[in-house]
């Protein structure tokens, strides 16, 4: 159970960094905000999932290849049902 709990700790660090890098991006390069797709293989399809949880929203799109999603909450899918995958 705790090893569990320290990797979603560890996944959502990880989320947070892609944000703000993303942020810092967005505020000093011209970026089209509806044209933002996420695309990672293996362990960078598990942060592709993990920032369509905490982010559905902010991506046009997503590819996840060879990779799991670790979220397993039952309104994750809600949150990312409408996003082209």
């Amino acid at each position: 159970m705790q090893k569990n709990k320290n990797r979603q700790l560890i996944l959502h660090v990880r989320a947070i960094i892609l944000s703000r890098l993303l942020e810092n991006l967005q505020n000093n390069y011209n970026i089209d905000d509806k044209r933002i797709y996420l695309i990672g293989v293996s362990n960078g399809a598990m942060g592709v999932w993990s920032q369509l949880y905490y982010h559905p929203n902010r991506y046009a799109a997503a590819i996840a290849l060879m990779g799991c999603a670790n979220i397993h909450l039952p309104e994750s899918r809600i949150k990312i049902c409408s996003l082209p995958m």
